[in-house]
This record gives C-alpha cells, structure tokens and sequence, in this order.
C-alpha cells in the first residue's frame, strides 16, 4: 500500500482507472446477470400472477353473464308463455295420444329428424306434425327465438322443464329431450339436479350443477344453470336450464396468449379434480385427472400467489394460483410455466455482458494513460503555489486558472481561498464583537441556519424556555429547555404553525416575519429575519421571541379603566389635559371645556391640599369635589385617587386622577339620613306614648286610651293598642257579670241537684219494667227475620233458573237466525250453479255444432260434447230442486225464530217478576233482620241505662259538693276583678235564666251548654251501639212544652 502512494499521479491514475474499470465492469457484469436473472423470474411471475388474476377474473365474469342471461331470459313473459303452452300440449298428448308424448317427441323430433347429431336444432317443424295437440306450431313458434340465444351465446343447450319433471323443450334434441327427470334415466343428471334446486328457488335466484359426465352429450363433462319461470300472476310454472359451452370455458381459461412455450392452465374443482382440459395432455383431462400440490390446496383455501414447485407434469417451474369463486364453492385457478423457458434467457444475458465488458477495458486503459498525462503537470503547478498560500503570502500568482476543466477549478478556487482568507483576517474580530453582542442582549434570541436547524441561543431564550417549560411540553412533544440546539426551529412551535413557519422560512423573501400564538395562559410575539453575509445572500435566520403575557393583561385592565372608572390627566401646574369617556360624562362637558376648567389647586380647598401631597411624591385616596353639573345643579363627587406621573429624575410629569363617579350614591345616601331622622322622631313618639298608656294598665285602669295622632306608618299601631284596651274592657266587664251570675247560680244547683235525685229512683223502676217487655218483642223479631231469609232464598234460586232459561231462548234465537242466512247463501250459491250448468249446456251445443261441420274428425268431440250437455242439464235440476228445498226450510226456520221470540218474550216477563219479588223478599228479610239487632241493641241500652241510672244517683251527690266549691270560686273571683276599673257600676248576683226554674236552669246549664273551663269528673259509660233503637223510638216534642212536663212520667 506505501508503494502505491509513492507512485506519481502519471502512472498511479492509469492503475487506478485501470483497475477501477475492472472492478466495476466486472461487479456491473456479476450485478446486471444477478438482478437480470431476479427481474427475468419476477418478470415472469408477475406475467403469470396477471394472467392468473386475467383468466380467473374472465372465467367469473362468464359465469356472472350467464347468470344474468339466464335469469333475464325467464324473467320475460315469451318464456313463460313458451313453457306454459309446450306443457300443456304435452299434456293433451299424455291424455288423449295413442302412445306417451316422450314417445312420440322422440319420433318427431329425433329418429324422424333429417339432420345428423349435432344439427337436428335445425328442425323446426317435424316431417309430420303433431298436429292433434298443436305441438308442433308451438315449437315452430318458439325453437328459432331459443336457437338464436343458444347460438348467439353458444350455450351447449337450453331446456323448458315444466313442474312435473318433463322435459317439454331442448335446443339440441340430445336423448334427453322429452324424458322425465324424476322417473326417466337422466333422474340422477346434473340437469336434473340443477332442475330439482331450481324448482325450490324463489325468483331472481340461480341454481348450478357442477361439471360432471353427462350421458346425453356421450359421456362428456357438462355443467347446468337453471332457474325457475313464473308466469304474470306470479304462479311457478316450470324451469329454465343452460348447458354451459365446455369449448368457451376452456378457451378462456387456456388460451396460449401469454404461456410461452411451456405454460399452461386449468380450472380445478373442490375435489381437487380438473375441470378443464391441459395444454399438452394428449386426451381429455377434464374431469380425468387429479391435480393435488401446495398450489391447488393454497387457491382452494381462498388463497392467490405465486410459488416455484413441481408442476402438474412433475417439471420444477413457476406456478401462479387464484381462487375463483363458484355459486358459493371455491375452485382453483393455476397458471404453470418450466423454469427452464426462465433460466434460457439468463444465460444468454451473461454471454453477452461478458463480452461488452473486455471490450470496455481495453479501450479505457488506452484513455486513461493519455488523460493521467494530462492531469499531473498542471496539479503540480497548483501544489506549488498552495504552498506559497499556507505561508500567509496572499499575493502569489495562480496559474491554469483559465483552463475549462476541474484543474482550471482548483485554480480558480485556490484563488478564491487565498482572497477569503484575506477578508477572514478582517471580519473574524468583527464576528468575536457580534457573538458576544448576541450571548448578552436581553432579547429571547435564537440563531438559525439555511436547514432551518436551531444553532444556538442566547441566555434569554434559554430563560424562557426554561420559565414557561410546563406550557411548551403540554403543547409540544418531547419539549426539553436544555435540549434546543440542533433541533428543527418548527419543532419548538405547535402543530397548528409548524406550516406555516416552515413556509416562512423557505421563501426569505417574506421575511421579517411576525406570528402570535398562545400556550395556557401565555401569550407569545416571535419575529423571525433573514441573516445575509457581506454579498446580500442569505445564511441563516434570527428567531427573536417576545412573552407579550404582561402587556396583553396590562392593556386589558387599561381598557377596563377606561371603560368604567373616571379618568382625568392634568398637568404638573394642574391644568385639566385630558379625560375619558365616563369623566366626560361625569362632569357633563366636551373637551372643548377643558381649558375654561380651573386649575386642580384652585377649583377646591381639598383640591389644593392634594395637589400638594402629590408633589411631595403622595398617592392621595378619598372623595374629592368636581364641578357642578350643568345639568343637574349637583356637585360632582369622586370617589378614587390621584397619583403622580414621575421621569427618571422623579419630576412629575403628569397628574392622573382614577375613580368613580359617587354623586348619586352620595345624594341617596343624604336622602336616606334626612328619612332615617324624621322616622327616628316618629318612633319616639310612639315609645313614650305607648310607655304612658302601658303604665295606666299596669295600675287597672282599663278606660286609658292615646289620643295624640302618630304618622302614617304607625297610626295602625296607635289604633290596635285603643282597640286592644277596649276590647280588655269589655272582656273583664264579661267577667265580672259571670262572677256575680255564678255566684248566685251555685245556690240553685244544689237544690235541683236533690230534686233530681228522687226522679233518678222512679226512673230505675220504670227501666226494668221496659226491659221485660223489650226480651219478648226481640224474640218475635228474631223469628220472623229466619223466616225472611229462607223466602229470599227460594226466591233467589226461581229467579237464576228463570235467568238461564231467558239465555237458551236467546240463543236458540240466535242459531236460528244463522241458519236463515246459511240458507240464503246457499240459495244464492245453487244460483250460480244454476248459470254455470246453463252456459256449459251452451258451450256444449255449441261444440256438438261444430263437431258435426268436422264430420267424421269431429264424431268423437260430439260425443264428448252430448255427454258435457246432458251432465249440466242434470246440475240445472239438481240446483233447481235445492233451492225449493232451501225455501220451504228458510219458511219453516222463520217462523221457529218467530215462535222462540215469543217464548223469549214471555221467559224475560217472568224473569222480571220472579226479580221484583226477590228484591221485596230481600228487603223484608233485610227489615226483620235490623229490627231483630235494633231490638238487642235497644235492650242491652235499656240494661246499661239502668246501671247509669244507679250511677247518676252518686254523681249528683258530686255535684252537690261541686256547687258548693263552685259558690266558693266565684267570691273569690269577685275579689280579683273587684280592683280593675271598668267604668260600669257593679250588679248584684241574679238568675240568669230570668223566670226559667232554678232547677230547670242548672240542668239546662250543665247537661245541654258544657264549657271546657273546668272538666268534672263522671263515668266513663260503656259503648253502646242504640243508635238505630233510639232513633226508632224517638217522637216529635213540641217547642211549647216546658222543661218539666212528663219529667216525672218518664
């Protein structure tokens, strides 16, 4: 390696080409054989995926057509009609033909037919027509449209298979034309199966049957579609089958375009079994052969590609396979080609890359001895004058800087750094005093290059980043203050401004540019300029970032201050400058006032005491007088402060006053003082007022009053307290009365208290004897009411069975009436019979008409006709007797409803009655039953009242004793009331019952008016349910009798 740096540039650069020439022609050559043998195998792969996809593609697109063809061929009303008139000639052929119609279709159509197999679609008509069943009409009518759509498609052939399984129709006239697919020797065909799916299809739907050896067509693989037919009302007629064209499928999956010389390809089936026939094979494969391989089993699977494996022949090639899917199942598509036909072409590439490659480096070494010449004298030249530079000598000559090539460059360019190394000596102190400029500056800074890389930044920036570094991560990703330099300057932004910076950026001429955005609660300003050197091109970018946060809260609460605060500026000499919206307002002037105002210090004696305080460096707070309102005639009051505006030096250089307007505050709140005064005064009144009538109550006398008006607000008060003290009046008047009636009364409860002791005594004898002759009537009672409720009983019982017996005549009733409409609507139907018999009688002489015009052809039908007439005479009478029938029973059902009306009639008379009687029965019973409980209730009263009785007799002794005390209270309540001063004269204790008896009155007083006062203390008596005895047993008493009469009685 030393030996090959010694040499010369003369003779090392020819070696050097030399051998670079080797080397690369040889890797060129080793490479180009390499990728073109790749390229030739994925070349060939990709022709054989295409075709795979191309021929798998084409084969589903054939089916789907057939599919639609099919479906639109039963989809139109000529089919339909086809298959509807070919079956019912077959019919008439099955019902009236000497021999089966299978028979003679055959005959006509196949061993009649003057056409060989495989032509006799060319017969339209038989030789003899079928002309007894029209057969032969209809399939000269409908067998050209059907060959036309076979031959237009090239369909093998195409079937009407009716309802039956008959085989009715068929292009081809193949052996299975007019056999039977459920009974006939084709029950197990594909087309029978297909047929039978199809018949079980709703419309729209498809049925196929997958290639198989089909007899008819001797033996050969066929496949069927088929697909049922209906008819305009949507009845199923029959099927409509296909036979697939086994030569188009095969001519669509093999054809040759594209195989090559070896390639072939073929369709296999689920059973992995060929479908179509090989290339190559020298018989028919199709349904022969079985093809099993990791390709067949990967498409089978529902898999596409390509692989290199033994081909079905057992070659090694490339095989290419596709699924394709058929009416749900799944076959395999595979394309094959020998990997021999691959590799031919590779050798004959590397033959030929050989050779071109010799050629190539001879001719350069040639070149490259003459040009190495070329190349070192002049190197040596700039070597030499290099070395002159390197000592600082910036004034040497440079030669060979007019030559064109590379070396006339390194001239050029050795005389380019010899002159920048010139300028650098100069402008290298100038950048010391710029970086240094940079690093200190109190602006955020970023320096940038051309890339768009962040270089460096000063130690402002890095203060930003590092203050605000919470707000920068939550919005940019993997955001780190100590990691700016290096990274993408749109990488420090968010998304959102990332293209636009970045659009910035490539196009300097937009520069300076200015972009505002906001992270959280921060708000940022960055301003990004081009850097350009000494010629005006640039070289970089500086980002200069601004946190405008402070100055946006800042504006904000100035705009807040304008807005709703009173601001004046005045001048150091106190001479009103300026002011806002809301002190314009305020003072109500227009700055054209402004110089008519007085200065701060003389427009107030507060004003001047503040106008001091600020020049001696003060913030004076408090409500400080403006002008009057010219409008109001108010004084202006401001509620706020002022403040000097101070330089450096501390000289002021305005006077700011800040606040709110308060001159309606102020006047509400005067206003409100003078309100609370008056009303203090008001109330003060009243107090003493109500202080002297309260101490004349206090000392008893109740005919006080104030008489002295309040105001308004209180006036109710003044009235409420005459009212209350009047009404104390009127009420310890009451009580005194009631003391002295009390009093007097006690006396004469005492004695009625004995008077009512000895009635108490006769009362006890007169209740015994009441209550013997109460035990005997409650006895009858009870016996009468037992007797009540077994009657209502009976009654009950009549009424129900007279209840059902009512519905079984109504429904009778309604049975019948059903029967008289069956009736009718079995007259109407022997009507109809009735017409039906007389128009087939019609149609009948009619046919018989015709059948004597035919003669002889016609005998038959004539007899067949007579027979029709003679039978639809017999339904005429048969429907004639009926309907006399139905008439005499529609009389004899009238008049049977008629008759069960009456008796329903009769049945719902009786059922009322038999009602009326259990509801008078019921309410007896109900009567006897009260009675015989009132008459208990009232003798168990009757033996309670007897033990009150005995009870009352000690009570009275009680109350003796209570009238006494009660005499005791009432002096004593006398005194009580005896110091408060009413204005009325006392009264002596009288009666307050006037000329009523003093026994009378107690009574009266105690048992009919109870007060709540005082409870008195009686026996509690035992519950009792008299409530309906005494209400019986109660009488009327007149109003003029007196409290006494009949006492004794009683």
């Amino acid at each position: 390696m030393n030996i090959v740096k010694k040499l010369p540039i003369s003779v090392k650069l020819p070696l050097i080409v030399i051998a670079l020439v080797l080397a690369s022609v040889s890797t060129v050559s080793v490479l180009e054989s390499t990728i073109g043998a790749r390229e030739l195998k994925q070349a060939a792969n990709r022709q054989l995926e295409g075709l795979a996809r191309d021929r798998s593609q084409r084969f589903s697109e054939f089916m789907q057509r057939t599919q639609n063809d099919i479906m639109a061929a039963a989809g139109r009303g000529a089919t339909a009609q086809a298959l509807s008139d070919l079956s019912m000639s077959w019919t008439m052929m099955a019902q009236y033909g000497d021999t089966g119609p299978g028979e003679m279709l055959n005959r006509a159509f196949i061993d009649d037919n003057p056409n060989p197999v495989g032509k006799r679609r060319l017969l339209d008509a038989p030789v003899e027509a079928i002309d007894d069943y029209n057969y032969s009409g209809l399939h000269a009518l409908y067998h050209p449209e059907f060959r036309a759509l076979a031959d237009l498609f090239g369909y093998y052939d195409i079937y009407l298979i009716d309802q039956k399984g008959n085989v009715v129709f068929s292009v081809e006239k193949k052996a299975d034309f007019a056999s039977n697919l459920l009974t006939g020797p084709y029950g197990n065909s594909g087309l029978a199966k297909a047929a039978f799916v199809a018949e079980t299809l709703p419309e729209g739907e498809v049925a196929f049957s997958d290639f198989a050896a089909y007899g008819p067509s001797e033996g050969a693989p066929a496949a069927f579609m088929a697909t049922p037919i209906f008819d305009a009302q949507d009845q199923r007629v029959g099927v409509l089958a296909y036979q697939l064209p086994n030569d188009r499928i095969n001519a669509i999956v093999s054809d040759v375009s594209g195989l090559g010389e070896t390639g072939d390809a073929f369709l296999v089936g689920p059973d992995q079994i060929l479908r179509t026939d090989m290339r190559f094979a020298d018989t028919p494969t199709a349904l022969e052969r079985r093809v099993e391989g990791p390709a067949v089993i990967a498409a089978l699977s529902g898999k596409s590609g390509i692989l290199q494996s033994a081909g079905a022949d057992g070659d090694m090639g490339f095989t290419a396979y596709a699924p394709v899917n058929v009416f749900g199942r799944t076959w395999a598509f595979v394309v094959e080609k020998d990997e021999a036909e691959v590799t031919a072409l590779i050798s004959d590439l590397i033959y030929v890359q050989i050779i071109a490659a010799l050629a190539v480096i001879v001719v350069t070494s040639i070149i490259a001895v003459l040009v190495a010449r070329g190349f070192s004298k002049p190197l040596t030249r700039v070597r030499d004058a290099m070395h002159v530079v390197r000592g600082g000598d910036y004034h040497v000559e440079i030669k060979d800087i007019g030559r064109g090539d590379e070396i006339g460059g390194i001239a050029r360019v050795l005389g380019e750094f010899r002159d920048d190394l010139s300028e650098a000596q100069q402008t290298d102190r100038e950048s010391q005093f710029r970086g240094a400029a940079f690093q200190a500056s109190g602006s955020a800074m970023l320096m940038v290059e051309e890339d768009m890389t962040v270089l460096h930044g000063n130690a402002a920036i890095t203060d930003l980043f590092t203050q605000y570094e919470a707000e920068f991560k939550a919005a940019i990703e993997n955001f780190s203050a100590d990691e700016i330099a290096g990274r993408p300057l749109v990488e420090l932004f968010p998304q959102a401004y990332r293209a636009e910076i970045h659009e910035v950026l490539k196009e300097p001429g937009r520069l300076p540019h200015e972009l505002r955005f906001g992270l959280g609660e921060i708000r940022l300003v960055i301003r990004i300029s081009a850097v350009e050197d000494a010629g005006g091109a640039p070289i970089g970018f500086v980002a200069e970032w601004q946190d405008a946060t402070g100055g946006y809260m800042n504006a904000a609460i100035l705009a807040s201050i304008d807005t709703n605060q009173v601001r004046a500026d005045f001048s150091p000499d106190g001479k009103l400058l300026d002011g806002n919206a809301p002190m314009l307002k305020a003072y109500a002037i227009t700055r054209e006032h402004f110089a008519l105002m007085p200065k701060l210090q003389d427009a107030a004696p507060e004003l001047a005491d503040v106008y001091t305080r600020v020049h001696q460096g003060e913030t004076v707070f408090g409500t400080f007088p403006g002008p009057v309102n010219p409008e109001t005639g108010e004084q202006v009051m401001i509620d706020g402060a002022f403040s000097g505006v101070k330089d450096e030096n501390g000289q002021i250089l305005r006077i700011i006053m800040i606040g709110k307007d308060v001159t309606r505050e102020k006047r509400a709140w005067a206003d409100a003082e003078a309100k609370r005064e008056a009303m203090q005064a008001a109330q003060q009144e009243v107090v003493d007022a109500l202080r002297t009538g309260l101490g004349e109550l206090a000392e008893g006398d109740l005919t006080t009053r104030i008489e002295s008006v309040f105001s308004s607000e209180y006036e109710q008060l003044r009235a409420d307290f005459n009212l209350a003290c009047e009404r104390l009046q009127d009420a310890l008047g009451k009580v005194v009365e009631n003391a002295n009636l009390i009093k007097g009364e006690a006396s004469e409860i005492s004695s009625a208290a004995d008077d009512l002791s000895v009635r108490t005594e006769k009362q006890a004898a007169t209740l015994e004897e009441t209550a013997t002759a109460l035990d005997q009537l409650t006895s009858s009672v009870k016996s009468a009411a037992e007797g009540s409720t077994h009657a209502n009983r009976l009654v009950d019982t009549a009424r129900e069975n007279a209840e059902a017996s009512g519905q079984v005549v109504h429904e009778a009733v309604t049975a019948m009436s059903e029967i008289e409409q069956s009736s009718l609507q079995i007259s109407k139907i022997t009507g109809v019979i009735d017409d039906i018999a007389f128009q087939t009688n019609l149609l009948a002489l009619n046919a018989g008409v015709e059948a004597a015009r035919a003669g002889d052809a016609g005998r038959g039908f004539a007899v067949v006709a007579s027979e029709v007439r003679a039978l639809a005479q017999r339904s005429s009478d048969a429907a004639r007797e009926i309907n006399q029938l139905i008439s005499s029973s529609g009389a004899q059902v009238k008049r049977g409803v008629d008759l069960v009306g009456h008796a329903g009639e009769a049945l719902k008379g009786i059922v009322e009655s038999v009602k009326e009687i259990s509801r008078n029965v019921s309410e007896i019973a109900a009567s006897s039953q009260e009675q015989s409980v009132g008459l208990a209730e009232i003798n168990t009263a009757m033996n309670q009242l007897d033990q009150v009785t005995q009870q009352n007799a000690a009570m009275f002794e009680q109350t003796t004793a209570a009238s006494h005390a009660l005499t005791r209270e009432a002096e004593s309540l006398t005194q009580a009331t005896a110091r408060f001063r009413t204005g009325q004269a006392s009264t002596p204790p009288v009666s307050a019952r006037g000329s009523v008896p003093v026994a009378a009155a107690a009574f009266e007083a105690t048992a009919l008016q109870p007060t709540a006062s005082e409870p008195v203390a009686v026996p509690k008596p035992r519950p009792t349910q008299a409530k309906v005895a005494v209400g019986q047993m109660s009488a009327p008493v007149s109003s003029g009798d007196s409290f006494d009469d009949g006492w004794d009685e009683f």
